[in-house]
């Protein structure tokens, strides 16, 4: 995801990846490592890195801790497409995670990009799409569509007519 250099000015630190052009989709619960399928687990003893998509990023779990009701919150992450103006280009690894307490009102969501800081941000809101949203308009640039050469070629002629 491209995002706006006022992200990186707040982080004191700039990329350290060149950052391709992506968007959010859908924000989905995390799961709870004990809903796992019992085969997930069993492959979890050898290979303990697919438990990593039950957990949020730790920065968040940790700012999770410092706040007033820490048990209200839920888990939530909302995966990036990557998009080179034309097609999507499948998962880009990147992801945005979100906990959010509907009895605070608040959410807390971190960006986790390769090579980008991570900055966790605090939002008042009624849901976690609201606190995906509030991001998007302080952190990411919009997407940058390629021209279709044909729309430009009937642009041109049907000036010419």
């Amino acid at each position: 995801m491209l995002l706006k250099n006022s992200y990186f000015e707040k982080a004191g630190v700039w990329p350290r990846a060149e950052l391709d052009q992506g968007y959010l989709t859908l924000t989905r619960p995390i799961m709870n490592i004990e809903s796992l399928e019992p085969y997930l687990l069993k492959a979890a003893e050898e290979f303990p890195e697919i438990l990593d998509s039950c957990r949020l990023n730790s920065a968040i779990s940790d700012a999770i801790a410092r706040e007033e009701c820490p048990q209200s919150f839920e888990a939530f992450r909302n995966m990036e497409v990557a998009f080179d103006g034309t097609l999507d280009s499948g998962q880009s690894g990147n992801q945005l995670d979100i906990a959010f307490s509907k009895e605070l009102g608040i959410a807390l969501v971190a960006y986790v990009g390769h090579g980008v800081p991570l900055i966790v941000k605090r939002y008042a809101c009624a849901s976690p799409d609201d606190a995906v949203d509030l991001w998007l308009k302080e952190a990411a640039q919009p997407l940058i569509f390629a021209d279709d050469e044909e729309d430009d070629i009937e642009r041109a002629t049907s000036n010419l007519q």
